[in-house]
């Protein structure tokens, strides 16, 4: 069946939409589903892509026939980017000279974003893709327009690349943050800023990759002046 967020989320709006109807006067009686206790979602669950599987993935989208589709997913794995972000990103915001990117968010202010060589070579290729001289988005749907769903095309991509069947789009994000915080060369407040977290306590989720690549690095001493 349905995960507890999706089911969360249906419950919240069926709830606006009755307080809606309520407002309204064209609905008339207590809001039914205000009884209903909302499922428990825990979102510190993650799914990281192994070696094996980014390469498998990798390829997969390599040879994906279309490349607008592929360039979202390498797009999100090479930034960490939300999958609203990435549909919803536009060339205005774009600055692949200086190599950064804003992201808008209607109900915030506009955080603009450093990305690495490879998300702007995807950024390129975009540009090359585009059904429209005059469309806005990075990367639109065939008719130039915003896309609004990816999940069937993620469906195919996930089984071509023969990925985890649990493994979500979200999880490229986690794939991202988890390999750059067991690098060792990013700290937890850089983490924070390219993932766009508000809240410092969303990235304490990968707070002991940050701990185990501190270890490694103590241990280089061990290697230098230890005995043999």
């Amino acid at each position: 069946g349905p995960a507890p967020a999706t089911k969360k989320q249906v419950l919240v709006l069926i709830k606006r939409v009755y307080n809606w109807a309520i407002k309204r006067g064209i609905y008339h009686g207590q809001n039914p589903a205000t009884g209903i206790k909302p499922p428990k979602v825990n979102n510190q669950v993650t799914e990281c892509l192994t070696s094996d599987e980014i390469k498998r993935l990798m390829a997969v989208l390599d040879s994906w026939p279309n490349r607008l589709a592929a360039l979202v997913v390498s797009f999100a794995l090479f930034t960490g980017m939300r999958q609203d972000e990435v549909l919803s990103l536009e060339w205005k915001n774009v600055d692949l000279e200086n190599k950064f990117v804003t992201l808008v968010d209607p109900k915030g202010t506009p955080v603009t974003l450093p990305i690495g060589g490879e998300a702007v070579k995807i950024l390129s290729e975009a540009l090359k893709h585009q059904p429209a001289e005059s469309c806005p988005y990075v990367f639109p749907n065939n008719k130039g327009g915003r896309r609004v769903s990816f999940g069937k095309i993620w469906y195919r991509i996930k089984a071509k690349a023969n990925l985890r069947k649990e493994f979500r789009f979200h999880d490229l994000r986690h794939t991202f943050a988890s390999y750059l915080a067991s690098s060792g060369e990013v700290d937890i407040y850089t983490l924070q800023k390219l993932l766009n977290h508000q809240d410092p306590k969303m990235t304490q989720r990968y707070a002991h990759l940050l701990d185990e690549a501190l270890r490694r690095g103590a241990n280089v001493a061990d290697k230098v002046f230890g005995h043999s």
